[in-house]
């Protein structure tokens, strides 16, 4: 499985991913073993699987296998 940072994420992280052999459950215990914790996403942080974002595919309970590829964005601004 892969963890992918962009832009200002990445800048917390110090990395731009994260490898992972074992395959959780669920996104939210992924979250907890990757870089970054929490139990709820936070609405500014767009976090996709598979291209796809998690909060329309059960949020931090969407469940995830080896295979999946996990991307997160940080709140985007413009005008």
């Amino acid at each position: 499985m892969i963890v992918r940072y962009y832009a200002t994420v990445r800048d917390l992280t110090g990395v731009a991913e994260e490898r992972f052999d074992d395959a959780p459950v669920t996104l939210g215990e992924r979250l907890r073993r990757a870089t970054l914790s929490g139990d709820d996403l936070a609405p500014t942080v767009m976090i996709l699987v598979n291209g796809r974002n998690a909060v329309f595919s059960g949020g931090t309970q969407t469940p995830l296998t080896a295979e999946n590829e996990v991307s997160i964005f940080p709140p985007v601004g413009g005008g």
